[in-house]
């Protein structure tokens, strides 16, 4: 694999795990995280990027086909805004029923592996139903409704209980809670955009991530 280049000098290139030799990856990873010069700004990669690397000013992280499950898109595109400013995540999903070609990936891959890691058929089964299930939880949480944001913290954390808590457990959650201040911030997700036409378009630092090299 070549790097992607274009006519406005902008470098991308391919990280994989047989790419060059141990020292030429290396290389690579320290020019992204700014050790090597000329740094990097731009990568195109495989999932295991960045395991075990901080880089806290990274801005925008483009899913080209959707993972495997959500704990795994949480984890990839939570190497984004580590900081604390706004960055975007930005996946890129097949509008066909039944998820096309990307999620029939995925569940190929996943009965190779299944079966690979079993001792007997009846675990491989079980270990086969339960990847594919995540597949789906995943399709499923891209094509719901309503804020994504919200989606995704019920996924993990359940449905928010209803009713309003008592002044007193306030007043006791609000000196005492060890608890740090959620960050608000102007964008959330489309379907917030969508709601508010002052909303609709991206931080500026991070639009200049796109514009930049135009």
């Amino acid at each position: 694999m070549t790097p992607l280049n274009d006519n406005n000098g902008l470098e991308v290139p391919f990280y994989h795990s047989k790419l060059g030799t141990e020292w030429q990856r290396q290389e690579l990873l320290k020019r992204f995280t700014g050790e090597s010069r000329p740094k990097l700004d731009h990568i195109i990669c495989t999932n295991a990027f960045g395991m075990g690397l901080d880089v806290p000013d990274v801005r925008l992280v483009i899913h080209w086909q959707q993972p495997s499950s959500v704990e795994d898109y949480l984890q990839e595109f939570g190497r984004a805004g580590r900081d604390g400013a706004q960055s975007v995540a930005v996946i890129f999903k097949e509008e066909v029923r039944g998820g096309g070609r990307d999620v029939g990936l995925l569940r190929y891959m996943a009965e190779k592996t299944s079966f690979r890691a079993a001792t007997d058929e009846s675990s491989a089964r079980r270990i086969l139903a339960h990847r594919t299930q995540q597949i789906a939880d995943l399709r499923n949480l891209l094509e719901g409704d309503g804020c994504y944001r919200d989606r995704l913290v019920s996924y993990f954390e359940g449905p928010k209980a209803g009713g309003r808590q008592g002044l007193g457990r306030a007043i006791l959650n609000a000196v005492f809670s060890a608890r740090p201040s959620t960050r608000r911030f102007r964008y959330c997700c489309d379907h917030c955009a969508a709601m508010s036409p002052r909303l609709e378009s991206l931080p500026e630092h991070v639009t200049a991530v796109f514009g930049k090299h135009r």
